[in-house]
C-alpha cells in the first residue's frame, strides 16, 4: 500500500493563463494547493478539492469539503476559505477560479490555546 499511496499520479492537465501559451498545473498539484490555502486561512480543515474546467476552458470551478470549528460561526469560516482558495489560485498557481462551492461536512474540536508557562511550570515541579 505504501507503493501505491507514493506513486504520483498526474491528473488532468489545468490551464493557467491563456490556454494559447501552452501553460498548465497538474490539477492533483493545483488541488493540493488550494487545500493547504485553505487550512491556513482560519479554523477550518480541508477535506477534498475538486476543480472541474468550464466549458469554456479558461475558468475553474472548484467544490471544496471542510471540517470547521463548532464553536465559531459556520458561514464567517466557509467565506474565510473562500476567500483564501480564490486569492491564492489566482495569485500564486494563476489559475482563473471563478466559483468555489462549499461543503462543511464535519466539525472538530476547537485547538486548545497553547500554553506558554506549561514547560516553566512542569521544570518548577522537579
Amino acid at each position: 500500500m505504501r507503493a501505491v499511496r507514493a506513486e504520483h499520479r498526474r491528473g488532468r492537465q489545468l490551464s493557467r493563463g491563456d490556454p494559447a501559451q501552452g501553460q498548465h498545473i497538474d490539477e492533483n498539484t493545483a488541488a493540493k494547493a488550494l487545500r493547504d490555502a485553505a487550512d491556513n486561512a482560519g479554523t477550518a480543515r480541508a477535506g477534498s478539492c475538486r476543480l472541474t474546467p468550464a466549458p469554456d476552458g479558461r475558468t475553474i470551478h472548484a467544490t471544496m469539503t471542510l471540517t470547521a470549528d463548532p464553536s465559531r460561526p459556520l458561514l464567517p469560516q466557509a467565506d474565510q476559505v473562500r476567500q483564501a482558495v480564490l486569492h491564492n489560485a489566482q495569485h500564486t498557481l494563476g489559475l482563473a477560479v471563478t466559483r468555489v462551492d462549499i461543503t462543511i461536512d464535519d466539525l472538530h474540536p476547537p485547538k486548545a490555546p497553547s500554553c506558554p508557562d506549561r514547560d516553566a511550570m512542569c521544570h518548577d515541579r522537579k
